[in-house]
This record gives C-alpha cells, structure tokens and sequence, in this order.
C-alpha cells in the first residue's frame, strides 16, 4: 500500500494507496546530496535512506497514518545502501570506505554500531538472513564474508568464502538453507555444511554480465537476469539437486528479474524499455 522513490534530486519521495486507489504523497525525504537507496522494513511501517551526504535515515509510520523521522545515522563517508533486517531490530549499511557496518535498535529506541565488515575493496552487497541473525557482504575483493549475532548483541566473522572474481552480490534464500553469490557470468548456488561453514551445491553460467539473481518465496527456484539476454529459471529437485528448468530470451540484455510474492509470475525488465510478466506453469 506504499511505494518509495530514490532520486539524484536530493530526496526520496514516500506515497501511499488510497481508498479510491489513487496515490498520495505522503512525505519528502530530504539529504544534502544524492539519495542511493530507499527500501521498506518487512513490516512495512519504516522506511530507511542512504544517501551520499553520509548519513542513513529512518522514518517510522505513527499511529494517525503520518511518517516522522525517527533517526538519523551519522557515517565518515557516502553511504551507498541501508538495509533492515527482517525483524526491524538489525540495519546493515555499505559505504565507500570497503566496509559494512551493522547497527542495532536499543531499548530505548536508539541506533547504536555493534559491528564492522572489512573489505579490501568495494563492497557491493549487504544482505540479512531472514531469521535476521547473519549478515553477507561481497565485494570487489573476491570475498564473501558472513558474521553471525552473539549472544551479547555483537557481530563476529563466522565464515569467508573465497571467489575468483569479483562478487556483485551475495543473499540467503527466503528459508535460509541456500546462499547464491552473482559473479561476472556466473552463478554460484551454496548450501550449509556443518558450523557456518558452506559448500557449492551448483554452478551456472551465462554468456555475458549477470545483471541479478534472485530466490523464488519459497527459496526452490531461481531467477537470473543477464546481459545475454536471457533470464533463466533454476528450480530445486527433491533430491536436493539444482537444475536449469526454462528460461526466457529476447535480442536484448535484461536488467533485473524477480518474483511475484507467490511465486507464480516473473518480472522481468529489459535495456529495450520494457517489462514484461511471464507466468510460471506446470511441468516446468
């Protein structure tokens, strides 16, 4: 019932859905510099903003429908995204110094740094699991780090799984019991070992850049989206084995593809200006 808006105009505009199914705007957001990112927490009532002028912000939905601002949090340098955790008590930023950083809410209600992931170069991923209790980072050093919570509220490196490229993303399926990391042309599928660690369950390839890769919501199939200009449909068998199920193709490089929530549509955006809706039927 909401849609958020990151802009190079400084602001991230908020709107929301009306009885008569137009939409309003709510509230602007404003930074001193380029908004890079805009995301809902999973229960939809806070809103969080990175932006180059080095600093995350956080707005909350109040009871009479109105957002407020909430917090603000200060970082050394541009921040490039911020991302809550599924249970909203967990933020995870990326800036421009190969680092991220993990934030907890207090008690009181305050934002306060618990942990730090160190690159030696550019992170381009940050991601939570769904049961909110680690993070993944990839990055331009050909590493993917996961840090698990401690009891004590801290963050500590439980595992580095080395790449031989540069990682451009890194994310947990819906059910935690997968991790996918996108490299220049391929894709990685990795299932949990013993004790944090992970080992590669499948591998693909495309003929060009992978633009995304993303879990269906029930984490059995993937999508990926290439400049190949093909999206292909990778789904889980019984066994526990992955394999290339469809895929879908036009003379263009696709951007992005993702699911719909119950998983029986697939969107796909092309460089060629457009969307399009593919429905996922039986037999694969």
């Amino acid at each position: 019932h909401h849609v958020v808006t990151a802009s190079w105009d400084n602001t991230a505009k908020l709107y929301g859905l009306g009885d008569d199914e137009s939409w309003e705007q709510k509230v602007i957001i404003s930074h001193r510099n380029t908004v890079c990112s805009a995301t809902f927490s999973a229960d939809s009532r806070h809103v969080v903003t990175a932006s180059e002028d080095s600093t995350v912000k956080i707005h909350s939905k109040i009871d009479d429908g109105s957002w407020q601002l909430t917090a603000i949090l200060s970082h050394e340098d541009s921040v490039n995204s911020a991302t809550l955790s599924v249970d909203g008590c967990h933020l995870v930023t990326i800036t421009e110094k190969d680092t991220a950083k993990i934030y907890s809410q207090q008690t009181d209600g305050a934002w306060e740094e618990k942990g730090t992931i160190p690159h030696d170069n550019s992170v381009l991923s940050a991601n939570f699991s769904h049961n909110s209790d680690r993070v993944v980072t990839a990055g331009c050093d050909f590493m993917v780090k996961i840090y698990g919570k401690e009891a004590d509220g801290s963050w500590q490196q439980k595992t580095i799984i080395p790449h031989k490229g540069t990682v451009y993303s890194a994310r947990f399926s819906p059910d935690d019991q997968h991790l996918v990391t996108v490299q220049y042309q391929t894709v990685i599928i990795y299932g949990p070992k013993t004790n944090d660690s992970w080992k590669k369950k499948a591998i693909f390839k495309h003929e060009q850049h992978i633009k995304s890769a993303t879990f269906s919501p029930d984490g059995r199939h993937l999508v990926t989206a290439s400049m190949d200009g093909t999206a292909k449909l990778i789904g889980q068998a019984t066994n526990g084995s992955w394999s290339e199920k469809a895929s879908i193709s036009q003379r263009i490089w696709f951007n992005s593809a993702t699911f719909s929530a119950d998983g029986s549509h697939v969107l796909t955006v092309s460089a060629s200006d457009v969307v399009e809706i593919t429905e996922l039927r039986g037999n694969h």
